[in-house]
């Protein structure tokens, strides 16, 4: 998978300052040879609430996560019930 750079990077950028105490990484999840985008558990929002859960949200993602992703874009999906990679829409 290849994203733009640009627009990833601005999202990256975005989503540190808005949730600055999240993990995230970019590197080559699928051994593929291509970067992505995955973050999951262990993360959360300002209100205290995860930002994945597989189990909580309909999305699996806290709506302020959703909107951020939205806004560049893009769109987290599970890899499983604590991974979440980013895909552009």
């Amino acid at each position: 998978m290849r994203y733009n750079t640009e627009k990833l990077k601005a999202f990256e950028n975005e989503f540190k300052k808005n949730f600055p105490s999240a993990w995230y990484r970019i590197g080559d999840f699928y051994s593929d040879g291509e970067d992505v985008f995955w973050s999951g558990e262990d993360c959360f929002a300002k209100d205290n609430r995860p930002m994945f859960d597989y189990y909580y949200y309909d999305t699996g993602v806290h709506p302020e996560v959703e909107k951020l992703t939205e806004k560049y874009g893009f769109y987290f999906e599970a890899y499983d019930a604590g991974t979440f990679v980013l895909y552009e829409l």
